[in-house]
């Protein structure tokens, strides 16, 4: 893997990149997060905080995962009221959008809550 710095090395982010935190941000947003680039154009950027767990587990949240107590993450400061999921599964669930090799984010929330319910995915492949 290699690590660029954006700002020195004059380098475009791009859809899949992950983007870690200076050390010394005072934002309390983004203090020490890693956050997966989802979307970057002309419109604006898009991603996820991957690090930054919540104190619910996903069975507490939506009461159709049944007993999947996989970890919440809190993805990030804006649209809280939302869940979002990233996943590895792209055969399995239909819609998602590819943000690169093998991962996908989104997709068809009732077949991801079926997927759940079965155990057809791993905690380690669905976030």
């Amino acid at each position: 893997m290699e690590l660029f710095n954006y700002k020195s090395d004059n380098i475009e982010p791009q859809r899949g990149d992950l983007l870690i935190s200076e050390p010394f941000l005072n934002d309390p947003n983004f203090v020490r997060t890693v956050i997966l680039l989802c979307e970057h154009n002309d419109d604006g950027s898009f991603g996820f905080v991957l690090n930054k767990p919540a104190q619910i587990a996903l069975n507490q949240l939506v009461e159709e995962a049944g007993n999947r107590d996989d970890t919440i993450f809190v993805g990030g400061p804006v649209q809280q009221n939302t869940l979002q999921f990233i996943h590895k599964n792209d055969g399995l669930i239909e819609g998602g959008i590819e943000v690169m090799d093998g991962l996908y984010w989104g997709g068809n929330f009732e077949q991801m809550l079926t997927i759940l319910e079965s155990d057809l995915v791993a905690k380690g492949d669905i976030k």
